[in-house]
């Protein structure tokens, strides 16, 4: 027998072998970043999704911010009675003010009212300790509903013209009586002051974002509060977060009255030229 027609010896065929398995494995190794890919883009999809609707609710928040009572003694918006826009957190539990901080450029509390019937005012002073409020039935509310649509587990706020306000959850409406049961978000001495006979109270929409690092897996986070319940991640992975505040640098200021030795005569500004 011709010896070319012997086949592969031994060496031949695990040197062959062995060529196959570097072609194979530079093949396997040219689709391994492929595979990777493949497997995180449902994740940076879903990244990507949370992004947009958490800019989209940060932004239409800040647009409405502001937006105040409509019918009533109170029209016009809040921004006439207090700051609708906080550069700090604000919650129930955790609440920056507790912490003496007034101040922080990764965070934002907003209010706004939203489209409600639910306003009105207090036609009976109101202390601090209180679990009851006595209210007036106000124009423009819906028929046969003197307490403009106030209902059980309603969230609303209250405040008047010195620029407090608090907030408070509706857990009885007394139609009758025109009363409504609340209750503060921890007990009823967290009310700030008194309320004097009318304020306003109003269906509320309040809502705090903040950047923290989780403790847990330390990744950065985007964070919402509405100021009752317990705070929701919306966007994981966030690199940083700002708040940029445009003002006056020098705004007007209330200057105290002037007497003129030579008359009774009083102003608020520089005494005028003697004619």
């Amino acid at each position: 027998m011709d010896r070319r027609d012997a086949g592969f010896t031994l060496v031949e065929m695990i040197i062959a072998m062995a060529v196959m398995l570097l072609i194979l494995g530079g093949v396997f190794q040219a689709f391994n970043p492929s595979l990777g890919s493949f497997q995180t883009q449902p994740e940076v999809a879903d990244m990507q999704q949370r992004l947009r609707v958490g800019t989209d609710r940060l932004y239409n928040g800040i647009i409405v911010a502001g937006a105040g009572i409509y019918s009533g003694a109170a029209v016009g918006t809040l921004g006439q009675y207090f700051a609708p826009v906080l550069p700090y957190r604000v919650d129930r539990l955790n609440s920056d003010p507790a912490r003496g901080v007034f101040f922080r450029d990764d965070a934002i509390t907003i209010f706004h009212v939203p489209t409600t019937a639910s306003q009105c005012t207090i036609r009976d002073k109101m202390p601090r300790p209180s679990s009851e409020v006595k209210v007036n039935a106000e124009p423009g509310c819906p028929a046969n509903d003197p307490l403009c649509g106030f209902e059980q587990g309603m969230r609303v706020i209250i405040f008047d013209e010195t620029g407090s306000f608090d907030f408070f959850t509706i857990t009885q409406v007394q139609s009758d009586s025109l009363h409504l049961q609340h209750r503060p978000p921890i007990n009823p001495d967290d009310f700030s002051k008194a309320y004097d006979v009318g304020a306003v109270i109003s269906q509320m929409e309040a809502a705090t974002y903040y950047w923290r690092q989780d403790p847990d897996t330390e990744t950065f986070q985007l964070m919402y509060n509405d100021l009752f319940t317990v705070d929701v991640p919306l966007i994981d992975d966030v690199v940083g977060l700002r708040f940029e505040y445009l003002g006056d640098a020098s705004p007007p200021v209330l200057r105290a009255p002037v007497t003129d030795p030579v008359g009774p005569w009083t102003s608020y500004g520089p005494k005028p030229p003697a004619l």
